[in-house]
C-alpha cells in the first residue's frame, strides 16, 4: 500500500508543482495571448520526467492545447466580462468581472485542457470515463477561475510585488486589476495541474491495459 502510494504522491505533487510555478511565471511575465505556453511547458516536462509519455512528440502538443486553452479562455472573458450580471465597465475607476463570465472562460479552458490532454497521455482510455472526466475539469476549471481572481485583493501581492498605486488600495474581489488577473494564472493552473494529476496517476501506475 505504501509502496503505491508514495508513487501516487510524488507524482500529483510533481504535476501541482509545475502549475503552480507556471502560474507565478505567467503573472510576472506577461505574454499576453501566448501566456498558457508556460503552463503547457511545466507540465511537459513534469510528464516526461515520470515517463508516463510514450511519445516525445506529445509533448509539444500538450504545450499547443494549454496555449489554446488560454486563448479561448481569455477571448471569452474579454467579450463577455461586462455583459453578464455583476460585470461592470469604468472609464475612471476600476471596472468589475462577472463571475458567470469567469466561470464560463476558466470552464471553457478546462474542457480544452482535460478534453485534449487525458486522451494524448492515454489514449486507451474509454470513451465514457473520458467524458465523465471531463466535464469535472470543465467544472473545476470554472470554479478555479471565480475562486482564483475572487482571491486576487489577498493572493495577488504575494505573487507579483505590487505597484506604488496598489499598496493600501482596497479593492473588492471582482474588480479587474492587475493582482487579480496575477491571482487567477496561479490558482487555475495550480489546481488544473494537481486535477490532471489526479487523474492520470492510475495511468501511469498500470502495466496493462489502461483506461
Amino acid at each position: 500500500m505504501k509502496g503505491k502510494l508514495l508513487p501516487d504522491l510524488r507524482f500529483v505533487g510533481s504535476l501541482t508543482l509545475a502549475g503552480l510555478i507556471s502560474g507565478g511565471l505567467t503573472a510576472n511575465l506577461s505574454m499576453d495571448y501566448l501566456d498558457g505556453c508556460l503552463f503547457g511547458v511545466m507540465l511537459a516536462f513534469s510528464l516526461a520526467i515520470s515517463g508516463i509519455t510514450d511519445r516525445l512528440w506529445k509533448l509539444p502538443g500538450i504545450v499547443v492545447l494549454t496555449t489554446v486553452a488560454f486563448f479561448i479562455s481569455w477571448m471569452l472573458m474579454f467579450e463577455t466580462a461586462y455583459q453578464f450580471p455583476g460585470g461592470h465597465y469604468s472609464f475612471g475607476g476600476y471596472s468589475r468581472v462577472s463571475p458567470y463570465s469567469l466561470f464560463i472562460a476558466g470552464m471553457a479552458g478546462g474542457f480544452v485542457v482535460f478534453g485534449g490532454t487525458l486522451p494524448l497521455v492515454n489514449p486507451r482510455i474509454r470513451f465514457r470515463s473520458l467524458v465523465l472526466r471531463v466535464i469535472g475539469g470543465s467544472v473545476l476549471g470554472g470554479a478555479l477561475a471565480v475562486i482564483g481572481w475572487a482571491l486576487g485583493p489577498s493572493l495577488g501581492p504575494w505573487v507579483v510585488p505590487p505597484q506604488p498605486w496598489e499598496v493600501n488600495v482596497w479593492t473588492t474581489a471582482f474588480e479587474d486589476t492587475r493582482l487579480h488577473h496575477c491571482a487567477l494564472h496561479v490558482v487555475w493552473q495550480a489546481g488544473m495541474a494537481f486535477a490532471l494529476g489526479v487523474n492520470l496517476r492510475s495511468y501511469r501506475l498500470s502495466p496493462g491495459p489502461r483506461n
